[in-house]
């Protein structure tokens, strides 16, 4: 008896796997019928009492604006809600009468949308702080993050430009002293030792660029891990240009021990960090920073005029990209010769002006691009005509 039902054990337990096989299928499908009744239920719901909900802030919006609106379409819309509101079913006349009041509302007050006086509402926003939770809408809700953004790469510029410009002033009068010292010890060696005022004019020279190198070597300091990664690709020399042998002249002696190899390769650092920053770094701020401009001046528009809605986020997330683009191309314009080898002068900022006006108008430097690529795909056409021509 007992090998018997120890025989029949797998069979038993065969058929008890089939049976819950077909058990779990049967209520997945009475799932699926419950997961369809429901989704229709939900879609009866927002084709009707989410549109109907909908009129009432246009209707809102209509009497805030002072607008003229037919009765007639006031009318169909309050016993359209009315009705929903009981519980009623609409007939088809009825339904066809407020989807066509529906239509002339929308068409009035376009380009308002009712998604759009929802994006603007409180009640239908979201709760932000961490401490204390307040309800604000969407479009104040975007509007703190870009007004935050903004600040940030404000204060991100003007700190990288108050570098810029130390370091600037810092290379300019520190190449000035050398050359001045320079030309010092060459005039004590060509007119006379012995005279006084050149000495002391050159002690004068030593003790500034003394204090300078020390400035230059602090400033330095943090540069020295990636100019030392980048100087093999670099084009920089730490070369002295001789007019006179230092062994024979102890004055020149004097002045290559007070310009020795830190001291160049603290400047070519100071150059590069100059470069850097002046081509590549403070145009893609100020790109940057004008793209936020403009986003904050046309959320503020929208705002006003009621028409934000969060798909336009996509756009100004884009915007946010092409700014910062267009900063950069801005930089490529700029003469990096140019800034090494004059001091700091207003006419220098130009280009961070136009990198600002680039991000803030985008459209201004892609019309520009179109136009150049046209002039030359139209000059190679004409090319190409011409040689066809003369063949």
């Amino acid at each position: 008896m007992e090998e018997e039902k120890n025989q029949n054990k797998p069979t038993e337990n065969f058929i008890q796997k089939v049976s819950t096989f077909i058990q779990k299928l049967f209520s997945m499908g009475k799932r699926e019928r419950n997961f369809k009744e429901n989704y229709m239920d939900v879609y009866k719901k927002q084709s009707t009492e989410k549109v109907v909900r909908g009129t009432q802030l246009m209707l809102q919006y209509v009497a805030n604006k002072g607008i003229k609106l037919s009765p007639t379409i006031i009318n169909t819309l309050t016993f359209t809600k009315e009705k929903i509101e009981l519980g009623k079913k609409l007939t088809s006349k009825e339904e066809a009468k407020f989807w066509l009041a529906y239509t002339d509302l929308s068409n009035l007050i376009q380009p308002v949308t009712v998604k759009s006086l929802k994006c603007i509402r409180e009640e239908f926003g979201v709760h932000t702080g961490f401490f204390h939770k307040k309800q604000i809408s969407f479009a104040e809700r975007v509007q703190g993050k870009y007004r935050r953004t903004s600040t940030f790469v404000l204060v991100l510029a003007l700190a990288t430009q108050v570098l810029w410009l130390w370091q600037t002033y810092l290379f300019s009068e520190t190449q000035t002293t050398n050359k001045e010292l320079k030309q010092v010890y060459e005039k004590i060696i060509v007119e006379n030792k012995n005279d006084h005022v050149l000495h002391v004019k050159a002690l004068e020279l030593e003790g500034n660029l003394a204090v300078q190198k020390k400035k230059l070597k602090n400033l330095i300091k943090p540069l020295y891990f990636v100019y030392n990664k980048l100087q093999p690709g670099l084009n920089l020399t730490n070369k002295i240009e001789r007019e006179y042998n230092p062994e024979n002249y102890p004055e020149m002696k004097k002045y290559e021990k007070l310009v020795e190899e830190e001291y160049l390769s603290n400047m070519d650092s100071l150059a590069f960090s100059i470069q850097i920053l002046t081509l590549y770094l403070l145009p893609i701020f100020y790109g940057l920073l004008g793209s936020c401009t403009y986003i904050l001046r046309v959320i503020a528009s929208e705002i006003d005029k009621q028409i934000y809605v969060r798909e336009h986020d996509i756009q100004y997330a884009l915007r946010i990209l092409l700014g910062t683009f267009a900063g950069f191309v801005i930089g490529w314009f700029i003469s990096s010769d140019a800034e090494m080898q004059v001091g700091f002068s207003p006419a220098k900022l130009s280009p961070f002006a136009i990198a600002f006006v680039a991000g803030y108008s985008v459209e201004l430097l892609f019309t520009l691009l179109d136009k150049i690529v046209s002039v030359y795909s139209g000059s190679s056409k004409e090319r190409k005509e011409t040689e066809t021509k003369d063949e």
